[in-house]
């Protein structure tokens, strides 16, 4: 068994952002600029280049972060995957099985939990705007049943509203219920909308020459920036 797992491309894909977080940085910030140029980013993504080294760190594996074979089939003690593999990870193992944040880059930082996001846009090129808003409200404030089926009934996601997570019977013990709980205290959306697809594979180019290929993060980072700042120039101005 080896320690941990982080799919197989020992994290590069999925754990730039994470890397970000605990740092207290972020991909754009509201004020709509690079939220990483700081040699902090440069710091977390440096560990990661540091686990990718390690002899404990399951690579080669048959199946990719999002399934949690590994995990089940015990090669690993830990791994990192997706909370919808919840109930298949407690089918195996029960109440022996934990949930962690990403751990924090040092005593200025903080741990983070990633959640993905579910949300719905409106184009304001559409002639419909106010049917638009009103089944929009319709099933995201007024259905709860049908948020607590999409969230539950079809796999295992944390509902987004507060009085649906208080009633779900699936969320109210072990593992399930301290995700809620590192949820509510760890969250952090895991790309903005103003995230561009450009924006991200300049990025995730970049993490995977840090963690693969042992590149410098200062100088993978400069090179992401000046794509950040040419695709935000076009966006705001």
């Amino acid at each position: 068994m080896k320690g941990l797992y982080l799919g197989s491309r020992s994290g590069a894909d999925i754990l730039g952002g994470p890397a970000l977080w605990p740092a207290g940085l972020t991909y754009v910030t509201p004020e709509h600029k690079i939220g990483f140029d700081s040699p902090r980013a440069a710091a977390g993504l440096d560990k990661l280049r540091g686990i990718g080294k390690e002899k404990w760190l399951l690579t080669g594996h048959a199946t990719d972060w999002s399934d949690p074979s590994a995990f089940i089939k015990g090669a690993t003690a830990m791994q990192w995957t997706g909370l919808w593999n919840m109930k298949l990870i407690t089918d195996k193992w029960g109440d022996d099985v934990g949930v962690a944040p990403y751990p924090a880059l040092d005593t200025k930082g903080k741990p983070v939990v990633p959640i993905g996001d579910w949300l719905a846009m409106i184009s304001t090129k559409s002639k419909k705007i106010d049917e638009t808003k009103a089944f929009l409200k319709w099933l995201w404030v007024d259905q709860k049943q049908y948020q607590q089926e999409w969230a539950l009934d079809f796999g295992f996601h944390l509902p987004v509203r507060e009085s649906i997570v208080a009633k779900a019977t699936q969320l109210q013990k072990g593992a399930a219920k301290d995700a809620v709980g590192l949820s509510r205290r760890y969250a952090n959306a895991a790309s903005p909308v103003d995230w561009t697809a450009k924006m991200s594979t300049a990025y995730t180019d970049a993490v995977s020459n840090i963690i693969l290929k042992g590149s410098d993060p200062a100088s993978e980072l400069k090179n992401v920036t000046t794509v950040v700042k040419q695709e935000l120039q076009s966006l705001y101005g």
